[in-house]
């Protein structure tokens, strides 16, 4: 109406609650503008008003023509229906004012209604007062502004809201995800589960490097037959807890453990030029670590194996996928640890040579020639730290 009366400085003349109408997005739009001269023209009649419950009196005694006041008579009608929840009602014997207000209609719309549906013409206000009064008003919840404003801060809330949830089930996500993530990279490689999440096939790749180590416990096998299950399982766990915690300070890559079998490379899957160096280091540590710890049950020794070499690694299944090596370096790390002593660090004549510019840390001592079954006699050495 503001914009009805003010820029196209028209009269709309046929102003009732079923014109007024809300679209999408909560934006009133005044229907019939100008609805009487077109049936005017088309019924060659004068120009009259039909609804006489929305009409001012005046208009209806014919007094004046169409006119803003009569207009403003009509949003006193609206303002009315809308506070009410029900059709107004026009007063029998106006003095005054000429509509039904409800006494629950608060005081300051109460006030507006009476100007506006007033029985003096001359004291209904304008549309810009009309407007200027809806955006002073305080609505019955205490907050701020006109219905237009209310209506927007509560979508603000709501986004609001809505967003804060997002945000905090985004973040639970993220913490489920990265427990997940810490979960898998137990079992595989991270570069694995990179790969995973965007394809479902992992090509197996060639490392021409690699140390391969492998560990077992001497009098495993006959401690087994004389303890309970939950007591192999409690010792079992612990030892990996142990042995998962040091190789942690490595740049090494743990493979599998099977039983009492303990299995780590080196330069796979990040290739590295010291792997023998990192995988002798990580065994003396582990033997020191298991010989000191007294955790463990009396009686068992700490048996390694080490061989350097060439091999393949991959992804095998696609149900608990499993990041596997294959090559004869891994049989070979395989037989010096079997073919090895409790305590000590058996290593291939391969690894021997590569930790040569290592004399500080790591000391050779010469086996000798030894048969390896399915190997036929390979020089070896046991491995001791200065």
């Amino acid at each position: 109406m503001y914009f009805i009366h003010t820029t196209l400085n028209m009269v709309h003349g046929r102003l009732h609650a079923k014109v007024c109408l809300v679209d999408d997005r909560f934006t009133l739009r005044i229907g019939e503008l100008n609805y009487h001269h077109i049936v005017s023209y088309l019924t060659k009649q004068p120009p009259r008003t039909i609804n006489y419950l929305w009409t001012a009196p005046e208009i209806i005694d014919a007094q004046t023509r169409l006119s803003r006041e009569g207009d403003i008579f009509a949003v006193g009608l609206i303002v009315t229906s809308i506070s009410s929840q029900e059709e107004p009602r026009r007063v029998q014997h106006p003095v005054g004012c000429l509509v039904d207000i409800p006494a629950y209609v608060p005081a300051e719309i109460r006030l507006l209604i009476e100007r506006c549906a007033s029985d003096d013409v001359q004291s209904r206000p304008s549309i810009q007062l009309v407007k200027r009064r809806f955006g002073q008003m305080e609505p019955l919840n205490g907050t701020k502004g006109n219905i237009v404003d209310r209506v927007f801060a509560r979508y603000s809330t709501y986004t609001a809201t809505l967003e804060n949830a997002v945000r905090e089930r985004s973040e639970e996500l993220k913490r489920e995800r990265m427990k997940c993530d810490e979960i898998l990279q137990q079992m595989l490689p991270a570069f694995v589960l990179d790969k995973l999440r965007t394809s479902r096939i992992i090509p197996a790749e060639y490392f021409e490097e690699s140390t391969i180590y492998f560990s077992d416990l001497v009098g495993f096998v006959s401690w087994v037959t004389l303890v309970s299950p939950w007591t192999v399982m409690k010792m079992l766990n612990l030892m990996m807890a142990v042995f998962d915690s040091q190789i942690a300070h490595y740049a090494v890559q743990k493979i599998e453990s099977v039983g009492d079998s303990y299995m780590v490379a080196s330069g796979i899957p990040t290739r590295n030029d010291q792997h023998a160096a990192e995988i002798c280091r990580m065994a003396l540590s582990l033997i020191k670590t298991f010989k000191d710890d007294g955790s463990f049950p009396s009686g068992f020794l700490l048996r390694v194996g080490i061989h350097s070499g060439s091999c393949a690694a991959g992804v095998i299944g696609t149900k608990v996928p499993r990041y596997c090596l294959f090559g004869d370096a891994v049989n070979i790390a395989s037989r010096m640890q079997s073919h090895g002593q409790g305590s000590r660090v058996h290593v291939s004549s391969t690894t021997a040579e590569l930790i040569l510019p290592h004399r500080e840390e790591f000391i050779c001592v010469e086996r000798g020639v030894i048969p390896i079954k399915g190997k036929g006699k390979m020089l070896t050495y046991w491995l001791t730290a200065p």
